[in-house]
């Protein structure tokens, strides 16, 4: 409902002259004027990670993973980005463990090897506005133009990196930094008690050495076939053959 400043009129000249004018309020249904825009982004801000916020709180036990995968799937849907991923570290690499946007040809990056693994190593933000410009970006969408990666730690270790793409150039201002670094806390509180969980399933399989095979397989043939032989039953001496 809005509001309408009037004067009252029917006063003589001398005295609009002479006293201030009343005011009369007029109330109009329906109406309403607009909010400071500066203060609704701030506002729409703070919801989102007030959301992510209740959906990381929440006491009983859920999936860790799912739990990621709807953080992500969250900040997709409010921020409207072309694509954004969650990695965690497992050893040497940086491995993708939830995204929303098509799906990329790149899951895993070693440590030091393009913005994911260099923020994996380094634990510094790296905001890219043009992509072309940038010789660490590594190219999985050709409508990417901007970038920026957001390490995930307690204290100085890395637990993770998000890495957020825009098919627009220079993106990621202060309010999307300010609400992905402020995401990268939560999840790094929540995700240290529970990484050893989240990580195991993302381990390599270990696979025998050469020193662990079974000595069989490394027998050359001709002792395995001597081997063979000597393990036949023998006859008895003197036992005749059956026709």
């Amino acid at each position: 409902m809005g509001v309408v400043f009037s004067p009252s009129f029917g006063y003589p000249k001398s005295r609009l002259t002479t006293y201030a004018l009343p005011i009369t309020l007029i109330l109009i249904p329906g109406k309403s004027f607009p909010e400071n825009p500066k203060k609704m982004k701030i506002s729409a801000s703070r919801d989102v990670v007030r959301q992510i916020e209740q959906l990381l709180s929440v006491k009983k036990y859920r999936d860790p993973k799912r739990v990621l995968d709807e953080v992500i799937g969250l900040l997709h849907k409010e921020r409207r980005y072309f694509w954004i991923g969650l990695y965690l570290i497992v050893g040497n690499k940086a491995v993708r463990v939830a995204f929303r946007g098509l799906t990329p040809p790149c899951h895993e990056f070693e440590l030091g090897k393009g913005n994911v693994g260099t923020a994996g190593e380094t634990g510094v933000v790296k905001v890219v506005p043009d992509v072309t410009k940038d010789a660490t970006y590594s190219q999985c969408f050709i409508e990417t133009k901007s970038e920026i990666v957001v390490p995930i730690k307690i204290a100085q270790r890395v637990l993770g990196v998000m890495d957020v793409e825009s098919d627009r150039p220079d993106a990621f201002r202060y309010k999307d930094q300010a609400i992905l670094k402020r995401t990268a806390k939560l999840l790094a509180t929540y995700i240290a008690p529970r990484n050893n969980a989240l990580t195991r399933k993302l381990k390599p399989a270990a696979r025998p050495s050469a020193a662990e095979a079974p000595a069989e397989k490394l027998q050359p043939e001709s002792e395995r076939a001597s081997a063979e032989r000597s393990s036949l039953p023998r006859k008895a001496a003197g036992a005749t053959a059956r026709v």
